[in-house]
């Protein structure tokens, strides 16, 4: 151990002794993320010991306060770009820059919808839900992840929490291909706006179809029929 004075970020000790150690889970988590855990063990006339976190890229030491968030978003960071494996096969990559601007959006969004997300979160499950649309491009690929995390936090808020995860995004999905065609404020604006209130008015046919096929009956907008139009067509010629 070194003994002596530190000072850092609220974290003044007069005496001490500093302990590094690998054997806990929780310090091996904390070292996958680029995180030196300290333990302090003060020398005054009580025995308190302190475990702090000292950011070695950053070169600063952790806020207690912040250290959840902290620690939230490096493992959401990992698991964004773990998504990688899967989606570039549909040409869909994301970098670090790309990553991390999909956390911090997703944090932002958090505390503008005024929600708490715990886990893993759904930002992984939106990338393997929409990575093989043939209405994204890679150009398209982060600004479009973006938006359509801000519209799935809006909609849990907007249908009362009462859909799934899975069904909303199942909805989503389907409506993104089929009905909108890739059109994200025709998603929000209209199918599921119109969707959200029929769910808290107290529809719940959706529980039986996981989300799927349901907008056709509340679809304020008549399109056209493809079984007719190929009989038109052929009648023709």
């Amino acid at each position: 151990g070194t003994h002596g004075g530190v000072r850092g970020r609220e974290l003044i000790t007069p005496s001490y002794s500093i302990y590094i150690t690998t054997k806990s889970r929780f310090f091996q988590d904390c070292q996958s993320l680029d995180l030196c855990t300290i333990i302090i063990s003060s020398h005054m006339r009580e025995a308190v010991f302190r475990v702090v976190l000292y950011d070695l890229k950053e070169g600063v030491f952790v806020e207690e306060k912040n250290f959840m968030e902290l620690f939230s978003e490096k493992n959401q960071l990992q698991k964004v770009m773990e998504t990688n494996r899967k989606t570039e096969q549909f040409g869909h990559e994301l970098t670090q820059e790309d990553a991390k601007l999909l956390v911090e959006a997703r944090g932002e969004e958090l505390k503008r919808q005024k929600r708490v997300e715990f886990g893993e979160g759904i930002l992984p499950k939106i990338i393997f839900s929409f990575c093989d649309s043939s209405y994204i491009t890679q150009d398209s690929y982060v600004e479009t992840l973006c938006r359509l995390q801000e519209i799935f936090y809006l909609f849990k808020n907007e249908s009362m929490d009462l859909l799934t995860d899975d069904e909303l995004l199942d909805f989503m999905r389907e409506q993104f291909e089929q009905t909108c065609f890739g059109d994200l404020d025709y998603l929000e604006s209209t199918c599921l706006e119109n969707f959200s209130q029929v769910v808290r008015a107290g529809y719940r046919g959706y529980q039986k179809t996981q989300g799927r096929g349901e907008y056709e009956q509340f679809d304020e907008v008549t399109r056209w029929d493809r079984e007719l139009y190929t009989a038109v067509l052929m009648d023709l010629f």
